[in-house]
């Protein structure tokens, strides 16, 4: 939770397998393939709030690990302005989508919400009259105006294959949900250099990183001279949780920062409030941070 690991409960070693076997049936994933790992997903309603998960196993020493992602959209609105980016980056970002070609990325760690900040993106598209298509592994959330794709690489549709069959639909504005390999590279590429413009998520350190990552790939440098619009960084920064955290007098480390600063650390600090595992994960409640 907010990037930490946390205990919730212990039980029986012996509720593992059935608890795996209950979650791969929710999925819709192979319930006897235990040797490989699997990808599903389900959904639920919460307090009349549609709550979307992503189920991912995989085969451990001790038997099968089984993790949960949960995306509940109305928790994060997709909406630049609300994302708690500066000013000036909003603006970076409202002046590329307006860009008619190119290839725009956004970076950052898994979990630092690039995925959010893209859909975000396709949001400033809504009514523009644009055509906007999307590959993507997994598809997060749904759109009325763009047309979803979900890679199945067990069929042959990988990035890289539905990033050349977008290329015959006349699309405005193409979404790649990441760009792993140098093939998807070449095709996101070539799609920004012939009129289209690309939104891509990519790893990388930072946003100078970009360009080497392409590199590594075999994108040619004239090619991301002429395609290339730009990058943005991105990371997520833990918030106090408004109704538990609580006042205090400022820490040395706390006061040493301040002055370094150049400022008189104030009387009172707002610090978080350690995690109750009691708290932690239960239908309905709010996690404390």
């Amino acid at each position: 939770m907010d990037g930490r690991l946390i205990d919730h409960q212990v039980v029986s070693a012996d509720l593992a397998a059935p608890a795996v076997s209950r979650v791969k049936v929710i999925a819709d994933l192979n319930l006897g393939e235990r040797r490989l790992p699997q990808d599903g997903r389900t959904s639920f309603v919460v307090h009349g709030r549609q709550v979307d998960v992503r189920v991912a196993t995989s085969p451990t020493v001790c038997g099968e690990s089984a993790v949960l992602r949960i995306l509940d959209r109305s928790a994060v609105p997709l909406d630049l302005d609300t994302l708690g980016l500066s000013a000036d980056i909003v603006g970076l970002l409202r002046r590329a989508a307006r860009t008619a070609h190119g290839l725009f990325l956004i970076t950052g760690p898994t979990g630092s919400g690039k995925t959010t900040t893209l859909y975000s993106l396709l949001q400033t598209f809504t009514g523009s009259g644009k055509k906007v298509l999307s590959v993507e592994d997994p598809v997060e959330y749904h759109f009325e105006h763009v047309s979803q794709t979900q890679v199945a690489p067990q069929l042959g549709l990988t990035f890289a294959a539905a990033l050349r069959s977008f290329l015959r639909q006349d699309p405005d504005v193409i979404l790649v949900g990441e760009i792993r390999d140098p093939e998807t590279a070449a095709v996101a590429v070539q799609a920004a250099m012939t009129g289209h413009f690309v939104l891509a998520s990519v790893h990388a350190n930072d946003s100078l990183a970009v360009l080497p990552r392409l590199q590594d790939m075999g994108v040619e440098p004239y090619q991301l001279a002429a395609g290339f619009r730009g990058a943005v960084a991105q990371r997520l920064v833990r918030r106090l949780c408004p109704r538990c955290a609580a006042p205090g007098p400022p820490t040395e480390a706390e006061r040493q920062f301040i002055a370094a600063l150049g400022e008189t650390p104030p009387a009172e600090f707002i610090h978080p409030v350690a995690v109750s595992t009691a708290t932690v994960g239960l239908p309905g409640s709010t996690p404390h941070r």
